[in-house]
């Protein structure tokens, strides 16, 4: 945990521990027993136990004597309540020694420590189990999503390690915005990650509390001192899942302290009696804290604690627990919205079907809430138990009811948000959400190359296009092109270097240098298209005239070129050492073509056919589509050698002891040098 996590959580104690210290006052307890004594718990008969000295007693407990016993209760300040002779005394609401500025500081303390502890508690449990699973975690959710049901199961898997079903569409806003993922693959997972944040709910609903400071001791003690990574990390998660009961326990002192305000309780109840209020006041909360677990948690904290309540009355409850459940589910949206800002359309489709989702569901449920109430209270008879389990139930069939209809769901999305302007982006898939895993943003890396070799091949295209359609249209076009490639290779190099500093694996490492070279590569293409453009326009503005024959020979030494170009892209695209291969063999017969129309040239100019302003075009002609297939072989080497720099370099070792003709190294000259 970094220095500023500690900082935070000092903090975060110095606002609880005061308020849960004031608010763990003594409350009644037995002092003396003589003869059979009864305690009823909350006044439940059926829970009814023998008492016993030194026994605490709560608010609605009930104490019987029998005809022939007694006993005594200290009541605090100084008080004692003596029952003998069938006599029943049932505990009441400790009276407020506090007065209102006391008691508004305790609850204030007690509601942002508390809350903050649970807060920082499920980032630190998420951030450690995602910071263990390592780079796999995203692999897998980018890997394992062919269908939408499995899409369900990753995203409910991944959601329960990272704790937060907001990270986990963050992550989906990340892959389709770099094209790692398609919509209909991110919909299962969206739906799954609903499931996956019912955990923390679950576990909260087990009141663990007592394991609190155990967990955060050994989970510190592992942090601080454990040798590996992986222990390091669980121990974080450890530490986090010690947190999130402590704040559990601040919270629910806080709500002893709220009891003693009657007026405060009254506008809680008011508001739960609210369905709509009640939904919208839980939204807007969890809009703010971004975390539905933590305010989800709150609301258990709540309800269980008797403030929106009688908690032996689930019947009673559930229908002003769950509006609040169905407004953090929605709540939880706004970090996937704010994360689609300034991504491609297919990106904004997922944040929007996550917010569709949480609010269909979130409709329905109110439309039928006395049945599913029913259903619900089926589950249990504790109420922290119905309340982790209407959240369960609710996302679950949720998603039962999403699945059946995911493709029109996606069709639906795709008529909602129709394609934009996204072709016209510069930068497509390069997303800084994917830094964190190493493996897809190389991948999104790659894609980028495609797409910028797409553009400069676009140039040459457009370039050629405008030499012998005399289009001017299309040269400045193409020239307009260039700009976006330069743009490209600084942001791409710019990325990739990021890339580096994160902890990459050595394949992956030394695919960094490759990456930054094809970038390279790319770029030098764009400004030999530039001078193709440029060429273009001084025969248009010279009115340069070019023979039957020139023109034949440039248009094939063109198409060899070309067709180089298809074949890099596609082995870049499929990283397939087979199609690069074809390029290396191209090369060949570009480079021999090159020579045969440079003799045929001069042949032209013995001949007088050909005049010197054309002969230097032609000239210029052939040597940038020449240096255009050296750079687009530099590429196919890399793709051959799966992008590991390394074996290029070993090759061009061995191709350096060789002797060189002297029209090798001329072609070479232009050539991008491995950094040392």
């Amino acid at each position: 945990m970094p220095r500023n996590g500690f900082i935070l959580l000092l903090i975060l104690l110095s606002f609880s521990l005061p308020a849960w210290a004031g608010a763990g006052s003594d409350g009644p307890k037995i002092t003396a027993v003589s003869g059979e004594v009864q305690v009823l718990p909350g006044g439940d008969e059926a829970k009814a136990k023998a008492a016993s000295v030194g026994m605490a007693l709560k608010p609605k407990d009930v104490v019987r004597t029998g005809a022939k016993s007694s006993a005594k209760i200290d009541m605090g300040e100084n008080k004692e309540i003596e029952l003998a002779g069938n006599a029943i005394l049932t505990i009441g609401p400790p009276p407020s020694s506090l007065s209102a500025w006391q008691l508004t500081r305790q609850i204030l303390f007690s509601t942002i420590g508390g809350l903050g502890l649970l807060i920082f508690g499920v980032r630190l449990l998420g951030d450690g189990l995602q910071k263990a699973a390592g780079d796999k975690l995203r692999r897998i959710l980018g890997a394992f999503t062919s269908n939408p049901v499995k899409g369900v199961l990753v995203g409910a898997g991944s959601t329960a390690i990272v704790q937060s079903s907001s990270a986990t569409t963050v992550m989906l806003v990340g892959f389709v915005n770099a094209g790692l993922m398609t919509l209909q693959q991110a919909l299962g997972v969206v739906f799954g990650a609903n499931i996956g944040t019912t955990v923390t709910v679950k576990l909260a609903a087990f009141k663990l509390e007592q394991y609190a400071l155990p967990a955060i001791g050994v989970g510190l003690a592992l942090h601080l001192f454990g040798r590996r990574k992986l222990i390091k990390n669980l121990g974080m998660g450890l530490l986090g899942f010690g947190l999130l009961f402590l704040g559990i326990c601040v919270l629910k002192d806080g709500v002893d302290v709220i009891k003693q305000s009657p007026r405060l309780v009254d506008i809680l109840q008011w508001g739960a009696a609210h369905p709509v209020f009640g939904l919208v006041i839980a939204m807007l909360i969890t809009d703010l804290v971004q975390s539905s677990s933590a305010t989800t948690v709150m609301v258990l904290t709540l309800a269980t604690g008797g403030l929106l309540g009688d908690p032996n009355n689930p019947r009673e409850v559930l229908p002003k627990v769950l509006p609040l459940i169905l407004g953090c589910n929605i709540g939880t949206c706004i970090t996937a919205l704010l994360a689609s800002i300034g991504t491609n359309t297919g990106a904004k489709r997922v944040a929007i079907a996550h917010v569709i989702f949480n609010v269909t569901g979130a409709a329905w449920v109110m439309i039928v809430m006395p049945i599913f109430v029913r259903l619900v209270l089926l589950t249990s008879s504790d109420l922290g138990q119905l309340v982790a389990n209407s959240h369960i139930m609710f996302n679950v069939a949720n998603t039962a009811v999403f699945l059946l209809f995911t493709n029109y769901y996606a069709r639906f999305l795709m008529a909602l948000l129709p394609e934009g302007e996204d072709k016209q982006r510069k930068v497509q898939y390069l997303d800084d959400r994917l830094l964190n895993a190493p493996s897809m943003a190389i991948e999104a890396s790659e894609r980028e190359l495609v797409n910028m070799a797409e553009i400069a091949r676009s140039m040459m295209q457009r370039a050629m296009g405008g030499f012998f359609e005399k289009d001017r249209k299309a040269l400045d076009e193409a020239a307009e092109e260039e700009d976006v490639v330069d743009d490209m290779q600084r942001e791409v190099t710019e990325y990739v270097v990021r890339l580096s500093e994160q902890e990459l694996s050595p394949d992956q490492s030394r695919k960094v240098p490759a990456l930054i070279h094809a970038v390279n590569d790319i770029e030098r293409i764009g400004d030999h298209a530039e001078n193709l453009v440029e060429l273009a326009q001084a025969k248009l503005d010279d009115k340069v005239k070019f023979s039957k024959k020139a023109r034949a020979e440039i248009r094939e030494l063109y198409g060899f070129v070309d067709s180089m170009f298809d074949e890099t892209i596609q082995a870049l695209r499929e990283n397939d050492a087979e199609r690069a291969a074809n390029v290396v063999r191209l090369e060949n017969s570009v480079n021999e073509l090159d020579k045969v129309l440079r003799d045929h040239h001069v042949d032209r100019l013995k001949s007088k056919k050909c005049k010197v302003p054309a002969g230097v075009i032609f000239l210029d002609l052939l040597t940038n589509f020449e240096k255009i297939g050296d750079h687009l072989t530099n590429i196919a080497e890399a793709v051959e050698d799966a992008l590991q720099w390394e074996a290029r370099k070993a090759k061009e070792k061995q191709d350096a002891e060789e002797p060189e003709a002297p029209e090798e190294i001329e072609a070479k000259e232009d050539e991008t040098t491995s950094p040392e």
